[in-house]
């Protein structure tokens, strides 16, 4: 049919399944639930506001298995988690991959650890730019790993704070 039903996946996470082969249909109920919840609940003579973060995925187009689902869905709550201020999240394949290459990341992190010749300084002079003399040189730890090659420090440094995997890499740094 076309009614539409609500499941609790977790303690705060629920699941609306919505039979629409369009993406108005979705539009007008996640506006509907975001307008609701952006007004004060009463609750026994307190108001209170109640957050909440949507993400959208399309089945069968984005996600076609149970197994595709819970990999999606895994994903979707570390994204909300990451980007709390950002509205909606529609899932799609690119989530998906950005996820993996993410995890071979902090994976290539984790060998560092037990590689330490993965890990790389690169010294960048700093001038004084009234005598044109060197002053200083900035360390830059660079990764080089095995499988996915040169990590880009945009890349890497950011995970390696998220996970504390950046405490581990100091001391290889200084060494």
């Amino acid at each position: 049919g076309n009614a539409s039903e609500v499941f609790r996946i977790a303690n705060d996470q629920f699941c609306l399944c919505i039979p629409a082969k369009n993406t108005e249909v979705v539009d007008c109920v996640s506006k509907k639930i975001k307008n609701r919840m952006n007004k004060i609940w009463n609750l026994e003579g307190s108001g209170v506001f109640v957050q909440v973060n949507l993400a959208v995925i399309n089945i069968p187009e984005q996600v076609a298995t149970l197994e595709e689902f819970k990999l999606a869905t895994d994903q979707l709550f570390l994204e909300i988690k990451a980007l709390r201020k950002k509205p909606m999240i529609v899932y799609t394949r690119e989530i998906s991959a950005d996820y993996q290459r993410k995890l071979n990341v902090i994976s290539s992190l984790r060998d560092s650890l037990r590689y330490p010749e993965q890990v790389q300084v690169y010294y960048q002079p700093i001038y004084e730019v009234n005598t044109n003399q060197l002053i200083s040189a900035e360390a830059l730890m660079r990764i080089e790993d095995r499988h996915l090659g040169f990590l880009q420090p945009g890349e890497f440094i950011p995970l390696a704070e998220q996970t504390g995997l950046i405490v581990n890499l100091t001391p290889i740094i200084l060494a």
